[in-house]
């Protein structure tokens, strides 16, 4: 059952999203620890003296698949993220869910109101979210958002994304609130 956002749905669970940039094809996979698998493989670390760990630093996917179980999008704490270029060549990312709020990543900023606003961001589908906190992730220097009401991940874009000259020099920017939010990402 595939949906319009490129998930596909397994009894109501969102496993795997497809992500289309261009020659390249995303393939997301949601993860979270399963803490028997991980205690085995630790075992596996000091029966092989170290050696299945630096064999998994070079296959870290399977690392992943060694140590956690696949899980929706909404409760995963890794991506396996597959890369397929031309549908000709693979590469595997394993990369961490960042649960992003305000208050923990400006835990020194004086201003009383940080609990009361939102943190704004665009997304690449030319949607403008608004939320108190933020599950992303970042790879190969992008980082994409976790968007509640489509229930799938979408690429973070500026201000300035499928926007005409015309209606750049129109638009006003950043007032110094949002500018403090957008920092975070």
């Amino acid at each position: 059952d595939v949906e319009a956002n490129g998930t596909i749905n397994t009894k109501n669970k969102s496993y795997v999203q497809y992500i289309h940039d261009g020659e390249n094809e995303l393939e997301l996979h949601g993860f979270q620890v399963n803490a028997f698998k991980a205690t085995l493989i630790w075992i596996g670390y000091l029966l092989t003296f170290g050696l299945l760990r630096l064999f998994f630093h070079w296959y870290p996917h399977l690392m992943l698949y060694s140590t956690h179980s696949r899980c929706s999008f909404s409760e995963a704490e890794k991506i396996l993220i597959i890369d397929i270029y031309k549908r000709k060549h693979k590469t595997y990312y394993v990369e961490k869910v960042e649960t992003i709020n305000l208050k923990s990543k400006l835990p020194n900023y004086e201003d009383s109101a940080i609990d009361a606003r939102k943190i704004q961001y665009n997304l690449s589908n030319g949607s403008i979210r608004e939320s108190d906190q933020v599950r992303t992730f970042f790879c190969k220097r992008v980082r994409y958002v976790w968007d509640v009401d489509s229930k799938s991940f979408s690429k973070l874009v500026g201000l300035t994304h499928n926007m005409r000259k015309s209606e750049l020099h129109e638009k006003e920017g950043y007032n110094s609130d949002t500018r403090i939010t957008r920092f975070v990402f």
